[in-house]
């Protein structure tokens, strides 16, 4: 009798220690990803870049055609990937204020497992035109 009470009390701590790992594998699968791991994930594909122009004299708006990829790997480097050039390696930082690129910050418009697109707007200084302000548009996709 005491052999039968032994057994089944491990076969009950064995059936509730393994409930508990198959609540906690489906727990960290229902948890929703961090910004971090959804732009670490894969590599984005750079649909499109725009660029506005502003000074006093006017405007302009051109689109960059700019194949290639981004990947931000999670050691905080970021390779960019553009066909005909050589690869460049940055630093990434991502936080509240933005997505910091080697120093350069951009707002994060819109940041999903499949689509990722940064603005950035950088006023300088020109002795023809005078001040110039530039904002960019880059979107990305998987």
């Amino acid at each position: 009798m005491k052999k039968q009470i032994v057994a089944l009390m491990a076969l009950v701590t064995f059936g509730l220690s393994s409930c508990n790992k198959d609540d906690d594998r489906n727990l960290a699968e229902d948890r929703p990803k961090t910004r971090v791991e959804i732009l670490t994930e894969k590599s984005w594909n750079i649909e499109s870049v725009k660029v506005t122009e502003e000074s006093e004299h006017g405007s302009s708006e051109y689109e960059i055609p700019m194949p290639g990829t981004v990947t931000f790997n999670k050691d905080n480097t970021v390779l960019t990937r553009i066909p005909g050039e050589e690869d460049q390696v940055s630093v990434w930082a991502l936080s509240d204020a933005g997505l910091n690129v080697d120093g350069e910050l951009y707002t994060v418009v819109e940041l999903t497992e499949t689509k990722l697109a940064l603005y950035q707007e950088v006023t300088e200084e020109d002795e023809e035109l005078g001040e110039i302000t530039y904002t960019t548009l880059m979107k990305m996709s998987r």
